[in-house]
This record gives structure tokens, C-alpha cells and sequence, in this order.
């Protein structure tokens, strides 16, 4: 095979590394885009949940915890449902970091590590903060297992949205959790 096939061959491939215990899923490409600085306040959770917020709608309940040490050493957000409502309502329990801005056409890299203690899977996206309250990427299932996974995302904003933020939802099954570490949003420069 020639370098020319070979090089189109690794742009395309997606990969499933296994590394420490942890899934990494990777996107290879040739050569790495430069990152612009850390948009998250507290993406590494070294000050416990400070800049995370747990919203829950229309009589949905949850909690949020930080468990220390939960992730290769390192703190994790754990957030635990309770009652979901109608229970048919995914995004009745929503992780959100707000005070972000985004303008049409950037494209960002999202990291974090997660699992979950039933297996399913949630959605995480860029939204608005403010009515009429959309996405402004196409946001990403997830699907979670019981043990720890890396996650790697380029998301690439589809509208101007000035007051916006970082959402983790679909959080709602009664007594379950799911839990998020190492969480950071860069822009790709």
C-alpha cells in the first residue's frame, strides 16, 4: 500500500484504544490541530463542584456529588437521579457548566472521562443559556458502561450563541448513576 492510501486510511479510522483500564476513543488523523486555552472553569475538579451546576425540570430530581479520588486518582462529578417526572423526559436532569460563548463556525475539542452504573447511554452538547434555550452543535450519544471511558469530541458550533454552556444530559433513570472526570473544552485553533 502506498503512503498517499495509507495516510487517507488513518484520517478516516476511528480507533478504540484500551489504556490503564480506561477505553480511549480517538479520532487519527494525520498531524494534531493546536488547541486554544481551557474554556471550563474546574474541569479537573480540583476545587469539588464549583462552576458545575444540576438542573432538574419539571419535577425531576438528582444529586450531585464529588467523589475523590474515583478517577485514576482523580475527583469525579457523580450525579445520582431520583424521581424523573413523567420518566419520559430526557433532559429533566441536566450537567451543565454555564458562562461559555460561542460563535458560529468555531470548532472545539471536548474531552472527558465517564461511566455509568447501569450501562445506558446519555447526550452531551453546547446550548443556550438563554430562550430560546437549542443546541448550537449536533450534540453526541454516549453510550456508558460500569467502567471508566475516555471520550474525544470535535464539535463545531452552528450558530452564534453568546450566552451558552457545556450540557451533559438524559441523567433521568430513577436510582442510577453516571459520572464525569478530566472534563475539558478547547478551541480549536
Amino acid at each position: 500500500m502506498n503512503i498517499l492510501k495509507t495516510l487517507a486510511l488513518r484520517r478516516l479510522f476511528v480507533g478504540l484504544v484500551i489504556f490503564g483500564g480506561s477505553a480511549i476513543v480517538s479520532c487519527l488523523a494525520a498531524g494534531t490541530p493546536a488547541l486554544g486555552p481551557e474554556l471550563l472553569a474546574n474541569g479537573k475538579l480540583a476545587d469539588g463542584d464549583m462552576g458545575w451546576i444540576l438542573q432538574t425540570l419539571e419535577g425531576a430530581e438528582g444529586t450531585l456529588a464529588v467523589h475523590e479520588k474515583d478517577y485514576n486518582g482523580k475527583p469525579a462529578l457523580v450525579v445520582t437521579a431520583g424521581a424523573t417526572g413523567d420518566g419520559k423526559k430526557l433532559w429533566t436532569i441536566q450537567l451543565a457548566q454555564n458562562g461559555l460563548s460561542f460563535r458560529k463556525g468555531e470548532k472545539y475539542r471536548l474531552t472527558f472521562a465517564a461511566k455509568s452504573s447501569d450501562g445506558k447511554w446519555s447526550y452531551v452538547t453546547l446550548g443556550e443559556t438563554v430562550p430560546p434555550y437549542g443546541t448550537v452543535c449536533k450534540g453526541t450519544q454516549i453510550m456508558l458502561s460500569d467502567s471508566w471511558q475516555v471520550f474525544s469530541y470535535d464539535l463545531t458550533v452552528t450558530k452564534d450563541a453568546p450566552e451558552a454552556r457545556l450540557v451533559f444530559t438524559n441523567l433521568n433513570d430513577p436510582g442510577e448513576t453516571r459520572s464525569f472526570a478530566d472534563i475539558s473544552l478547547r478551541k480549536i485553533e
